[in-house]
């Protein structure tokens, strides 16, 4: 009886069940009606987003995401009709360019209908998600979340979502109208939108909102292999040498917002660092046997 609770106990500890935060801050949108990833302002809304796989740092089973609101307050009029989808991405940005085909939009066909027809939960501040189905994420591609809101009425211009500092290229889209009926079809979405309201066009976004990855789990493999990698030396000028049992075949160098900045073989257990600026970034290595860690350095 005693060793089946002792392996209980270890099989508890190498499982983490933890959260993801994403941004920080106190940044909104001057726009109400553009405050993703809901429009509280209008009727309905769109919304489309890309996090970094830097930003994640691991993979694991995402339960719920929470978004952060910068006052209290009702959202009746905005709650329940709500879908969300998430999915796997290689794309870091979208074209900004507004066109009638609306081919930018990453496809939601092949992504997880995470939430179906369901409404959020508002703690304070703090407007969750709690999925239908847990969502895997794979850690490696990028994260993509598309959330789709039907109820009529609005909440008004106050509340507002907290966004995260904005990034170099486009990395949301947003569409929204006082009209049910004319709400864009997510698995059809338009670029150039053709309602009978003001708000008749997509708006590309640099700005994301700040949200919380819940749920989190990561298993004896993931979990214990970034412990198992050193590199050094850190800070580094030229050469920043791996040590790890596990071996590692490629090395991605990323910045802190998530952009790729190139990816390399690993050769001799080592990566070359010398052409970058200083600063500080995320070294992404991706294993042999298929498992991935990420590491932070700081280049001289």
């Amino acid at each position: 009886m005693r060793k089946t609770l002792l392996l209980f106990a270890l099989m508890a500890s190498a499982f983490s069940f933890g959260q993801v935060p994403i941004g920080s801050g106190t940044l909104v949108d001057s726009n109400a009606g553009l405050s993703t990833p809901i429009s509280i302002y209008y009727s309905t809304s769109l919304s489309q987003t890309i996090y970094f796989a830097s930003e994640i740092g691991t993979a694991g089973t995402i339960t719920s995401i929470d978004f952060m609101l910068n006052t209290t307050g009702s959202l009746a009029n905005t709650n329940t009709m709500i879908d969300v989808w998430v999915g796997h991405t290689s794309r870091a940005s979208y074209n900004p360019v507004v066109g009638a085909s609306g081919a930018d939009w990453i496809s939601v066909a092949s992504h997880s209908h995470v939430l179906t027809n369901g409404s959020f939960t508002l703690t304070g501040t703090t407007l969750r998600f709690t999925f239908d189905t847990p969502f895997a994420y794979n850690g490696t591609d990028n994260l993509v979340i598309t959330v789709d809101a039907n109820k009529a009425g609005d909440d008004g211009n106050t509340i507002k979502f907290y966004q995260a500092a904005a990034t170099t290229d486009v990395t949301s889209l947003m569409i929204r109208t006082d009209q049910a009926a004319e709400n864009a079809d997510p698995l059809n979405p338009p670029l150039s939108y053709t309602g009978t309201t003001t708000a008749t066009s997509v708006q590309a976004k640099r700005t994301r909102p700040q949200i919380v990855l819940n749920g989190i789990t990561l298993g004896v493999d993931e979990h214990g292999l970034a412990s198992r990698i050193a590199i050094y030396p850190n800070p580094v000028t030229d050469n920043l040498f791996i040590g790890s049992e596990d071996k590692a075949a490629v090395g991605e160098i990323y910045t802190l917002t998530g952009q790729l900045v190139r990816s390399a073989a690993v050769e001799q257990n080592k990566v070359s660092v010398d052409d970058l600026a200083s600063g500080v970034y995320l070294l992404k290595l991706r294993m042999e046997d298929g498992t991935a860690a990420t590491k932070r350095f700081v280049k001289q």
